[in-house]
């Protein structure tokens, strides 16, 4: 199960079964940014899965000996950074 849904669909459904948010400012900030920040996170990792399966298939062994846990480890974290990075241009400045 994905992480975002398991804290995500609780809160949301207090919302939707009360009408309105009773949780705080603070928690729906923090809600809004982990439910961007992992959704985005998630299809990131998905294009990443899909480009290494593809180099997989067009370089075969010659790919095999290239690949290392750091390079995976910077995927890795090259998709949370981007995904926070996304998630900075969507919040408004000003209150």
């Amino acid at each position: 199960m994905n992480p975002s849904s398991i804290s995500s669909i609780p809160l949301y459904a207090h919302k939707l079964i009360l009408g309105e948010w009773h949780l705080g400012y603070i928690l729906c900030k923090l809600w809004l940014v982990f439910d961007y920040v992992v959704g985005s996170a998630s299809t990131l990792c998905i294009v990443v899965i899909s480009y290494d399966r593809y180099q997989m298939v067009s370089k075969g062994l010659n790919y095999i000996s290239k690949t290392t846990i750091k390079r995976a480890l910077k995927f890795v974290f090259g998709t949370w950074i981007i995904a926070m990075l996304n998630y900075g241009k969507k919040t408004n400045p000003k209150r």
